[in-house]
């Protein structure tokens, strides 16, 4: 009997079940990551957009910023007066 054969023998009287594996021989490539997981995207999804409340939230404030940020941006900089000539 060879050595293969008394293996299996072995793993299926400790199993009951005969069980046949496939050992790769050759390490296949490495895959890259999908892009819906690395990256900006991914980062997004991974911390931003993971749950409905977290989107709810996301959404909320980019709402807010859009309310409020184009009137600080004007007070600050637009119409700011950046020269005092006066004092």
């Amino acid at each position: 009997m060879s050595d293969t054969d008394s293996q299996t023998a072995l793993h299926r009287a400790e199993t009951g079940a005969l069980e046949i594996a496939y050992v790769r021989e050759v390490m296949a490539r490495p895959m890259p990551a999908p892009a819906s997981e690395v990256g900006v995207v991914g980062w997004m999804r991974k911390n931003l957009f993971n749950g409905w409340f977290n989107t709810l939230l996301t959404l909320f404030a980019l709402w807010l910023l859009y309310l409020i940020l184009p009137g600080i941006l004007n007070f600050n900089f637009f119409n700011a007066v950046w020269s005092g000539d006066n004092r």
